[in-house]
């Protein structure tokens, strides 16, 4: 069910999807501590389309918990595109991006679903941040048009003093999965960033972050997985302030006068 609401610290109206306060989130640990792809998944069926929510419905199980179980032992229990010898979920490493996508494809497949795509988000070189701001907000409001909601990969990141070679190095800190429900319905012209509210399977609460482009400071970020990916330079991601998603920066390995950041790495969506 598509809404219009106030978001007071955008000053603009929102679009996206209906989900009431007291509606029953879903949380990733009643699975796994990282059961966030599962449960994102899992989470944009029950508060997407009628025909996500039949789909939903449709799982085997009577609660959100032996439907968490269903969707990973039918849908993740399969050999993974990225990691030899390994299935697409496991509970010591989580989901990558691309088996988390196969996994929902399949799942839509069954169900009669339009099939989600999925991307690595990265700013073309060239393309001006204002821009690359804009198309992700473009992406994000007509997947949510299509009453289908985001799911959106967001990686943490630190910098580190490497006394070896006397530099500062990134590296990255967590990997998450949260489910976007709105966002404004139009941006200014200018726009360099824009609010969004988010379901974070993580203790299943609502939450609300922004996305925006860094200005000022370069950094790197990190593209791919852990087997087969890379630092890119230049400002190519998105940043996200997501302030009720605590389980991105690490308290015990980030001091206060650590610089840490949060990508936006991944976009699955219509």
């Amino acid at each position: 069910m598509l809404f219009a609401a106030m978001i007071p610290f955008c000053e603009a109206e929102s679009i996206g999807l209906k989900v009431d306060q007291d509606a029953e989130l879903i949380d990733q640990t009643i699975y796994s501590d990282t059961a966030c792809g599962p449960t994102a998944l899992l989470s944009a069926l029950k508060f997407g389309s009628k025909s996500h929510q039949l789909a939903y419905a449709g799982l085997t199980g009577s609660d959100d918990s032996t439907k968490l179980r269903f969707v990973i032992e039918r849908y993740f229990d399969q050999k993974s595109s990225v990691f030899e010898r390994q299935k697409r979920f496991t509970k010591a490493g989580g989901v990558a991006h691309v088996d988390l996508l196969a996994a929902y494809q399949d799942l839509a497949g069954d169900y009669e679903l339009a099939k989600p795509q999925g991307k690595e988000w990265i700013r073309r070189e060239g393309k001006p941040s204002v821009d690359f701001v804009r198309e992700t907000h473009d992406k994000l409001r007509f997947s949510l048009l299509q009453e289908v909601a985001p799911i959106l990969a967001l990686r943490s990141q630190i910098a580190r003093y490497d006394p070896e070679t006397s530099s500062w190095n990134w590296r990255k800190m967590a990997d998450h999965f949260v489910v976007v429900t709105a966002v404004p319905d139009t941006l200014r012209t200018e726009a360099h960033g824009f609010a969004i509210e988010y379901i974070d399977p993580n203790g299943g609460k609502q939450a609300s972050g922004f996305i925006h482009a860094e200005r000022r400071q370069r950094f790197a970020g990190y593209q791919g997985t852990a087997a087969m990916g890379r630092w890119l330079d230049g400002n190519r991601f998105l940043l996200v302030t997501a302030p009720n998603s605590y389980s991105l920066i690490d308290g015990e390995r980030a001091n206060w006068h650590d610089r840490t950041l949060i990508t936006l790495s991944y976009i699955i969506s219509l």
